[in-house]
């Protein structure tokens, strides 16, 4: 018999009532307009001045629409928030899945105060096994294109 039962069919729910149980901050947004207005308005909450983000693709959004951050590591002792993405977002306990195959490799989620992850829908999996099976998927993608 499985250990658990099965996932519904609502992954985001079980993933935002999970991270927050864990005290992890979510917030859905529909586009990347209204990730970047979210990002503005808790960076202004939070007076948050130096946001690190070192991935090409997150370093692309940011820029189209204007937002301040620091490009390399200069002055990294500073930091006060790490930018990253992610691999998967495991919805039974509302945990994410990082790796340290991404330029950051894994100092911007460890070393600042703060760890904003940008995540999509497609990244949502039930388990811990899921997130495996969707990185190996990932690879095999960018192996064999």
């Amino acid at each position: 018999m499985p250990h658990y039962p099965p996932a519904p069919d609502h992954l985001d729910v079980m993933f935002a009532e999970e991270f927050m149980a864990v005290k992890g901050q979510f917030a859905f947004c529909e586009d990347e307009v209204e990730f970047i207005e979210t990002l503005l308005e808790l960076a202004e909450q939070r007076n948050w001045r130096k946001i690190y983000c070192w991935e090409p693709a997150l370093q692309e959004i940011l820029a189209r629409y204007e937002y301040p951050y620091f490009e390399t590591d200069k002055d990294f002792e500073q930091a006060e928030v790490g930018f990253t993405f992610c691999e998967a977002l495991i919805a039974r306990n509302g945990s994410i899945l990082l790796s340290n195959g991404n330029a950051a490799g894994r100092r911007l989620s460890i070393y600042p105060g703060v760890h904003i992850v940008l995540a999509y829908t497609s990244q949502l999996v039930p388990d811990l096994k899921d997130g495996f099976a969707l990185i190996k998927k990932n690879m095999a993608q960018i192996s064999h294109p």
